[in-house]
């Protein structure tokens, strides 16, 4: 029976480090940033180890309200004080245990977010289209370009006078008025 006790107190210095999921495990992060992995906990160990706690302790607060305070003569401390420290170290760990599952598992279902998604897509590479260089006029090239669109001008002046009716009778010109 002092063997028991014994044990379950050692379990108290044991479990004085609970509460590994508080403060070790990360949860993902707010803002992802490109190119940069993910960091967080991937692993449940630590939760499962605060549960392992948690539950140590329930066994242990239960232990010491099944046993007289007679049994605890000589014992550093007494059956309230270690029902007390009991209960407030199994809340301790079953809130932890409880931070770290969640954090974990949204670190899991963003890790695996990210492998479903589609890679990103590239952007198509733009290419600058710019004109051809300007090609150098040659001065027989210019006067060519020329006297074709004069003769073509002449021909459609010649065509519009030819398609024009003939008047009938005397042709009149008409006189510029005199300058005053």
């Amino acid at each position: 029976m002092r063997l028991a006790a014994i044990a379950l107190h050692a379990s108290t210095c044991l479990t004085a480090g609970s509460g590994c999921s508080l403060a070790l495990t990360r949860g993902p992060p707010e803002r992802l940033e490109p190119n940069e992995p993910v960091r967080c906990t991937k692993s449940y160990a630590l939760p499962v180890l605060d549960g392992l706690f948690a539950g140590l302790q329930v066994v242990r607060v239960l232990y010491a309200v099944s046993i007289t305070d007679a049994d605890y003569q000589g014992m550093m401390i007494d059956r309230p004080t270690d029902i007390g420290l009991g209960i407030g170290l199994g809340v301790l760990s079953a809130i932890s245990m409880a931070v770290g599952v969640s954090r974990v598992g949204h670190c899991n279902e963003l890790l695996e977010t990210i492998a479903r998604a589609p890679p990103p897509r590239r952007r198509p590479r733009s290419f600058k289209l710019t004109p051809p260089p300007p090609e150098e006029e040659d001065e027989e090239d210019v006067a060519r370009a020329r006297a074709a669109a004069a003769e073509a001008a002449k021909a459609a002046g010649e065509a519009a006078r030819a398609s024009q009716p003939k008047p009938e009778g005397p042709t009149v010109t008409p006189r510029a008025a005199p300058d005053r």
